[in-house]
């Protein structure tokens, strides 16, 4: 009976650990985009300057 509570919860850690590593991926996506947006805007800037 041990090992069936044990094993229940281990699958239950994966499985938490599997969507917080899903939701870090999809964090670091939009982070990706808001850089390359910081820099079109910040070489935008500098162009227009000249």
């Amino acid at each position: 009976m041990m090992i069936i509570i044990l094993t229940v919860i281990c699958i239950v850690i994966m499985l938490i650990l599997f969507s917080i590593s899903k939701s870090l991926d999809a964090l670091n996506e939009q982070l990706d985009q808001i850089v390359e947006i910081t820099k079109k805007v910040q070489s935008d800037i500098d162009s227009n300057k000249d």
